[in-house]
């Protein structure tokens, strides 16, 4: 399946995993994914936003680490626990304009 997703390259697969520290994520990662070729798969883990990062809206960095056509996606932190994470600490602004100033 993975061979023919990549050979059409028409559409991408993005798995999102949501969980709290040591909810299993990573081995839940490291087990699904073992027998698929990892040149066609890429996992991002979302930690604190950087200041490069602040510098743009707060879901620049998820649509960044979108998947292409072909390949396959694994975000081990759901992109709404990362909007919220960001409102609640401040991060987004709360007019909700498009750039967040670093403090």
């Amino acid at each position: 399946m993975q061979e023919i997703l990549y050979a059409q390259s028409k559409h991408a697969l993005l798995v999102v995993l949501q969980g709290s520290d040591t909810s299993g994520k990573d081995g839940t990662v490291r087990k699904v994914f073992s027998s698929i070729n990892p040149l066609g798969a890429v996992a991002v883990a979302f930690k604190k936003p950087t200041p490069h990062e602040l510098a743009h809206d707060f879901l620049w960095r998820i649509h960044k680490a979108v998947p292409a056509a072909g390949m396959i996606g694994i975000f081990n932190r759901s992109h709404y626990e990362d909007v919220l994470v960001a409102m609640v600490h401040g991060l987004v602004p709360p007019d909700g304009s498009r750039h967040v100033t670093t403090r």
